[in-house]
């Protein structure tokens, strides 16, 4: 199962993940210090409440998530769970 992110240009975020369709809205946070990752924050403003590809059907609408961006060349770049990279386990494969 693939989860799609398309974040388009005007602030919002469209999300397939399964069945699951979720529409957000981005937008970047600064580094707290040169050595931290960039990050962005979804804030999660619809969700059609179907399975995502863990099976999980919670409906995420008004929540929020904050992923740290580590991106070693221009075709890979990766969502991380800690400011420093070290735990970073959705690859983003940008479309062809």
């Amino acid at each position: 199962c693939i989860e799609y992110y398309q974040f388009l240009p005007n602030g919002e975020v469209k999300i397939q993940s399964n069945q699951e369709r979720i529409l957000g809205r981005y937008t970047f946070l600064n580094q707290a210090n040169i050595f931290e990752l960039a990050a962005v924050k979804i804030d999660f403003v619809s969700d059609n409440g179907k399975p995502d590809c863990t099976g999980d059907a919670t409906n995420q609408s008004d929540q929020s998530t904050v992923n740290y961006l580590k991106r070693k060349s221009e075709q890979e770049i990766y969502f991380c769970d800690d400011a420093m990279g070290n735990s970073c386990p959705v690859y983003l494969r940008p479309e062809k």
